[in-house]
């Protein structure tokens, strides 16, 4: 009996394996995509890819909302403006933008902030929408 217990054991770490290794192989195989891209490519190329991106990004979220929820919403689209641009101010140089704006932090510390800023703001707007039912949804 323990020896069928511990093969089960075996059978389900092998297919959990199974299940995590096709992301494992593509998380690799565009691990050097930057390297590739910095290198055989010009700065319009490597700028349309990241626009590309972008819009791939907006519209797959576009795509949950409407096509597994049903809705129709640009709210998803609102929430990523306030993440960009909550980005963007705090990586711009103080003084840019007219003097107005700019808390010159990098790149990599101001993308977590404009995260949790917008997690924020989908808070604010999403807890009275949960209690929304009926046509307003």
């Amino acid at each position: 009996m323990f020896f069928l217990s511990r093969l089960a054991n075996m059978i389900e770490a092998l297919a959990r394996i199974h299940r995590l290794l096709p992301w494992v192989i593509a998380y690799a195989l565009l691990l050097p995509l930057p390297w590739i891209m910095t290198t055989f490519f010009n700065e319009y190329l490597i700028d349309l890819a990241n626009r590309a991106c972008l819009f791939i990004l907006l519209a797959v979220g576009l795509n949950i909302v409407k096509g597994f929820c049903g809705q129709v919403t640009v709210g998803h689209i609102g929430l990523y403006a306030i993440g960009a641009v909550t980005s963007a101010v705090l990586s711009l140089e103080p003084g840019g933008f007219g003097g107005a704006l700019g808390f010159g932090l990098p790149v990599w510390v101001s993308i977590p902030i404009a995260v949790l800023f917008t997690a924020a703001a989908g808070l604010v707007v999403g807890l009275p929408s949960v209690r929304l039912e009926g046509a307003y949804l």
